[in-house]
């Protein structure tokens, strides 16, 4: 069981090198990428944008948010604005620069996971096998 276990962790490293390699290519991070979408699909279902919701969303606590939201913000990739009914609260969006390069790092994920995912790919079918034990 310990080698199907050690198995795992090296093909989901893999995986998570080859999407690092790949959103460095936009200057992203896999955490700025899941917010980024995150917002976009709160947009999308007309939410109220809030650090901690992005929390609540993305499983990332809110430090981290916080950090990466200042990060994103200095590259132009989302706007933060003072909530006018709620001084404490922000509100947060994607910026046109932010949804392009969101629309990019989709297509390099989607394109990552055909790749990734190919039925004939052997470390996919090595992890099938090791997550049926």
């Amino acid at each position: 069981m310990e080698n199907k276990l050690t198995e795992f962790i090296k093909i989901s490293n893999n995986i998570q090198r080859k999407i690092k390699v790949s959103l460095s290519k936009l200057n992203l991070t896999y955490t700025q990428f899941q917010i980024l979408l995150s917002i976009d699909n709160l947009t999308n279902l007309n939410k109220h944008i809030t650090q901690k919701l992005l929390s609540d969303e993305t499983n990332i606590d809110v430090m981290t948010i916080s950090t990466t939201l200042k990060c994103l913000e200095r590259k132009s990739l989302i706007q933060i604005n003072k909530n006018k009914k709620d001084a404490r609260a922000n509100e947060i969006s994607n910026t046109l620069i932010g949804n392009s390069i969101l629309e990019e790092a989709k297509e390099i994920i989607k394109s990552l996971n055909k790749e990734l995912f190919k039925k004939t790919n052997p470390n996919i079918r090595n992890l099938s096998k090791i997550l049926n034990m």
